[in-house]
């Protein structure tokens, strides 16, 4: 998991399985650092881990200069999260089954997921973009088949969206309960009991001190007070034993279930409550229908 990403570190209490984090940060299981791009598709860099030290190289010599005179595209137009770039990246992929033949390969293709949090779910900018992705798709099926006949695709969307208008920013609140310890100008966190770990819809609720019964007591009686709250949208609030049977991970001392239209939010101080930056959020418990994957297909 990605170390320097709060969002994506959040995901290691959602599994019992044992997690490893990659990153810049000096707290990760495997540090990467001098990081430099040598050519087009080289990158080199240092790592330190807890299995040792050392330096890598990663480059294919050619590939990005040929795939470029193919595709008549700089290889720079696959960068980024727009539609225009998935485009790109769909030709690319085209390209380089027909050149290598690669056993195996996948393609991220996230335009949609950015539509959709900057648009919303159901804005006709998302429903645009989808069509201009089931295009690109389609082009990349159609020119990879020509090459290999037999190609297997599965086509799969890992989520679902909801429209969101507000911001809670729970480590603000659980700062005016004294869960947490800000600095004089409240803008970092100093000490902490307890720490909301924000994952879009949801959030993961940490005990500094996990055998504190006490601690434990007070922490769920601060939950139980903000879910009665209307104005903060806590749909639901579930305690370690209900998230273990849920299948999370048993470190998550209470898990936060927001409503749809509210998502946790990250300020220290200030109001409770914002409006949110963006206009959909995935990360809500998997149970509500609009959370489910669109689909998968195998073409």
């Amino acid at each position: 998991l990605n170390g320097d990403d709060p969002r994506v570190l959040a995901m290691r209490l959602l599994s019992d399985a044992r997690a490893y984090t990659y990153g810049s940060a000096e707290s990760v299981d495997m540090r990467f650092f001098d990081v430099k791009q040598t050519g087009a598709t080289g990158i080199a860099f240092r790592f330190a881990s807890r299995w040792g030290d050392g330096e890598c190289a990663l480059a294919t010599p050619g590939l990005a200069e040929d795939l470029e005179d193919r595709t008549e595209a700089p290889y720079a137009a696959m960068f980024g999260d727009t539609i225009a770039a998935d485009e790109a990246k769909a030709r690319f992929a085209a390209a380089l089954i027909v050149t290598r033949r690669p056993a195996f390969m996948t393609l991220h293709l996230i335009s949609l997921d950015d539509a959709q949090h900057g648009h919303g779910p159901s804005a006709p900018e998302a429903y645009a973009v989808l069509a201009r992705i089931d295009a690109a798709v389609g082009g990349l099926v159609a020119a990879a088949r020509q090459a290999e006949p037999d190609l297997v695709v599965a086509v799969a969307s890992d989520h679902g969206f909801a429209k969101v208008e507000h911001d809670v920013h729970l480590k603000a609140l659980f700062a005016a309960e004294g869960l947490l310890t800000l600095n004089a100008d409240k803008t970092a966190v100093t000490a902490w009991d307890a720490a909301p770990w924000s994952a879009g819809g949801t959030a993961a609720v940490v005990l500094a001190r996990p055998e504190d019964t006490g601690l434990r007591a007070k922490v769920a009686g601060v939950l139980a007070k903000l879910k009665a709250r209307p104005d903060l949208g806590i749909a639901e609030v579930i305690d370690q034993a209900e998230v273990a049977a849920r299948g999370g991970a048993k470190e998550a001392a209470f898990f936060v279930n927001f409503k749809f239209g509210y998502e946790s939010g990250d300020a220290l101080d200030g109001a409770p409550v914002t409006k949110s930056g963006a206009k959909g959020m995935h990360g809500y418990f998997p149970d509500a229908p609009e959370m489910r994957e669109i689909g998968r297909a195998h073409v």
